[in-house]
């Protein structure tokens, strides 16, 4: 009697472990297909949360294809390269990595850099981008599509700052002044004296070429990267139809086994 609930409780501990994996793997299953029935519509946004949780929960190679086509159309491009960087990495397709390879070389590319320049700088002040330190001001900073703060703090207030709407394939350079502050209470009056952040629902096309009183460099609106979509969506796996696990993400939608 002993001996048979030793065993029963055995298999229950054995089970639990196996259980969760089988629920996990098939919401994962669950999350890449939903992903890739959002991809088809254009709902970018949603492939991308969708593709994330399969890789959460699987972690399997094939998915970080998907997901980086995904990051790709919602602008996110240094989290695509990585993804498929992350894919080159681990997997030993390479059928698929050829193609992986040709689309990273695209995505690459695409990815803005900004030179920043400033005068005055104290070399206690802190230049960042978007809060991420710059800690090297002669190489190019890499950055997403979009609209970017570029600011310098001095003592934890900021003293200088500017926005710029960077394009893909952008090459923008940012100059900025900082004053020169020496008494403390100066620099927190420069500071409550910055402009505040522009409106952008109230920006005009004549706002944009006129300049703002914060230093505004506009470029083109960013989107998704139309230029590039017919190259993704060119770039297909096929696979049979009966494989119920099989999309048509470009470049990846491999099954999830």
């Amino acid at each position: 009697m002993k001996l048979a609930w030793l065993l029963l409780l055995s298999a229950a501990l054995l089970s639990g472990p196996a259980t969760r994996a089988m629920a996990q793997s098939d919401e994962a299953r669950e999350a890449f297909r939903q992903g890739v029935r959002a991809f088809r519509q254009d709902d970018f946004e949603r492939a991308r949360e969708l593709f994330e949780r399969a890789y959460e929960l699987s972690e399997r190679p094939s998915i970080l294809v998907n997901l980086g086509s995904a990051q790709r159309q919602t602008g996110q491009l240094l989290q695509a390269r990585e993804s498929y960087r992350r894919f080159l990495e681990l997997s030993d397709d390479e059928r698929l990595k050829g193609r992986v390879r040709a689309e990273l070389e695209e995505v690459e590319a695409l990815i803005p850099q900004l030179r920043i320049r400033v005068e005055n700088l104290a070399p206690s002040d802190v230049v960042t981008v978007d809060g991420q330190v710059l800690v090297d001001l002669n190489a190019p900073f890499e950055t997403n599509p979009g609209w970017r703060e570029v600011r310098v703090t001095r003592g934890g207030r900021v003293v200088a700052s500017v926005r710029v709407n960077v394009e893909p394939e952008g090459r923008e350079e940012v100059s900025l002044t900082v004053p020169e502050l020496t008494d403390p209470r100066e620099v927190a009056q420069q500071a409550q004296r910055a402009p505040r952040e522009p409106d952008r629902a109230a920006l005009h096309p004549e706002d944009e070429n006129e300049g703002s009183p914060v230093g505004l460099i506009v470029g083109v609106s960013v989107g998704v990267v139309a230029a590039a979509v017919a190259v993704v969506l060119a770039i297909l796996l096929t696979g049979g139809n009966e494989d119920p696990y099989q999309g048509n993400v470009p470049p990846g939608s491999v099954p999830i086994r």
